[in-house]
């Protein structure tokens, strides 16, 4: 992760290089993907990838960083939140954020196919609040669904958007 000035150059005041190297410990080096960067009210990041590979299941990852660019390790466990959704390859593809800090996060699922949201609080647990705490599958009839995109609108409502694949070809 890279903070960069307004004029395109290193902020050396950025965990004090201008950048921050996030790997996650349970897996190989290079092995964690970082798809999604968010700001903050209180202005942490909030980070959403993948982590895994290889031989390891490829799971969800959130991490929060603090604006010097230090982990936050009050997030998740010792500053990761690793997902682990019933498949063997899955990634957040992105995450709507609430003023309280609890975000929905919209996971594509490889193996097997499908898309799910799932409510997380602002510590990186799942939200009970939101679908008793549970990822919601989200298709269309008997067609399996990708999740692109989403939005919250000013009720704080889900509007989710992808594609859905045919189920005899798999496209």
């Amino acid at each position: 992760v890279y903070r960069l000035t307004a004029t395109g150059d290193i902020d050396s005041t950025f965990a004090g290089k201008g950048y921050v190297d996030i790997e996650y410990a349970g897996t190989a080096a290079g092995n964690t993907l970082i798809k999604q960067v968010r700001l903050q009210a209180d202005g942490k990041f909030l980070l959403s990838g993948t982590a895994g590979g290889g031989t390891q299941p490829r799971q969800a990852l959130f991490t929060r960083l603090h604006p010097d660019g230090s982990r936050d390790l009050t997030f998740g466990d010792n500053g990761f939140q690793v997902v682990a959704l019933d498949a063997s390859i899955a990634f957040a593809t992105q995450f709507m954020q609430y003023d309280n800090g609890e975000f929905v996060a919209l996971y594509n699922q490889v193996v097997p196919r499908g898309a799910v949201l799932l409510g997380q609080q602002a510590n990186g647990a799942a939200n009970p609040a939101f679908n008793q705490g549970q990822p919601l599958p989200v298709h269309l009839e008997d067609r399996t669904s990708v999740l692109n995109t989403a939005a919250l609108d000013e009720r704080d409502n889900i509007l989710v958007a992808g594609g859905s694949l045919d189920p005899q070809s798999g496209l």
